[in-house]
């Protein structure tokens, strides 16, 4: 199998970008993804903590952080090394803006000496990912979908993590 320079697997039913798409000229993925590379070398991207890790320090310092291609403009969630679709290594941490829409909702049920019941939500956020959380502030059978939210940093047991209140 073929591989780009970053690493990107590249499959040979794959390799080949529609004409519709380039505007009528035909060419590859690999040789598009090479025109798109930012200058910077895998060590000065790659060195230090993962995204991960980054992404957990964000929270502990009471900040919900997200990553967008310098490239593209596209956000990305959950913290990645690469932006997804594209293989192109440009990720910067940016501040979310907190806003997001519940896209689907569950109830899990627990005994109440196991903390109650809770709700988990699928919410698109305004920047367009879509993450799995909480809301919190009202019942958990209250949560509805198209209900707007507004993000903070809370603790979920021990962790630190991005939760949901319904927006004013």
């Amino acid at each position: 199998m073929q591989r780009h320079a970053t690493g990107l697997a590249l499959r040979p039913e794959r390799r080949r970008l529609s004409s519709a798409v380039l505007g009528g000229q035909d060419d590859t993925i690999e040789n598009e993804l090479r025109r798109k590379e930012i200058e910077m070398t895998d060590a000065d991207y790659f060195d230090g903590p993962g995204p991960e890790k980054r992404y957990y320090d964000y929270l502990a310092d009471g900040k919900f952080m997200i990553q967008r291609s310098k490239s593209s403009g596209n956000y990305v969630h959950y913290p990645r090394v690469m932006e997804p679709g594209t293989g192109v290594a440009d990720l910067e941490w940016v501040e979310a803006s907190g806003n997001g829409v519940v896209y689907a909702t569950t109830v899990n049920r627990q005994r109440p000496e196991k903390g109650g019941d809770y709700n988990i939500c699928l919410i698109d956020l305004a920047e367009g990912p879509r993450m799995m959380s909480r809301v919190v502030g009202i019942e958990p059978t209250e949560v509805k979908i198209g209900m707007k939210v507004k993000a903070k940093v809370d603790k979920i047991g021990d962790h630190d993590a991005v939760v949901f209140e319904p927006a004013e």
